[in-house]
């Protein structure tokens, strides 16, 4: 596996070259060879892909700049379909920036302002990992949601809101998804930034 792994960082490929350059007989003043090791989580389908052919980075760049400016407009004015286009075609960039610099928060919310609306997050979701977040998030409450109403159920008396009124309201549900929606319908937040595409 080392002879092939070699080969693909000689080769140029972004998953197995960022952790080269590792202390070694060639490279005595490297990094030790297990620090900061970067690699796929669980399910992690595209970690670092490649640029797409013909992209470089400045060109990717300017996209990213380019969507920029169309986030700045009134949320009503937006071209949500170019947002998604230009977050998909720029998805190899944002990886990169994200894994190999760690930036904070703070500047990720200011290069891709888009990554934070909630339409981008779940296709941020769904280009790493292939799933789709709602479902699978809501499909694992549906199966965690008896015992922790047995939990909310068994300390009624140290919760802020009423456990009765929370178990009957969530009886009264056939499930956490439509609970969930029905959440996400009555309680939207006015500084939110919501999107439909």
């Amino acid at each position: 596996m080392g002879n092939y792994r070699s080969k693909l960082s000689k080769a140029g490929v972004k998953d197995v070259s960022i952790n080269s350059g590792k202390r070694s007989h060639s490279c005595p003043g490297g990094a030790p060879s297990r620090s900061g090791i970067k690699r796929a989580r669980r399910g992690e389908v595209n970690f670092l892909p490649d640029y797409p052919s013909g992209e470089s980075k400045d060109t990717l760049d300017g996209l990213r700049l380019q969507m920029i400016s169309e986030m700045q407009k009134v949320s009503a004015e937006r071209d949500m379909a170019l947002i998604y286009q230009l977050m998909q075609h720029t998805f190899a960039l944002r990886r990169e920036e994200i894994i190999n610099s760690a930036m904070p928060i703070a500047e990720v919310k200011n290069r891709w302002p888009a990554l934070f609306c909630q339409a981008q997050l779940y296709k941020e979701f769904h280009r790493i990992t292939n799933q789709n977040l709602p479902y699978t998030f809501l499909g694992a409450l549906d199966k965690a949601a008896p015992r922790l109403l047995q939990l909310y159920e068994n300390t009624k008396g140290t919760w802020v809101w009423s456990c009765d009124d929370m178990i009957s309201w969530w009886a009264f549900l056939p499930s956490v998804t439509e609970a969930f929606q029905d959440m996400v319908h009555c309680s939207s937040s006015p500084g939110a930034i919501t999107s439909t595409s």
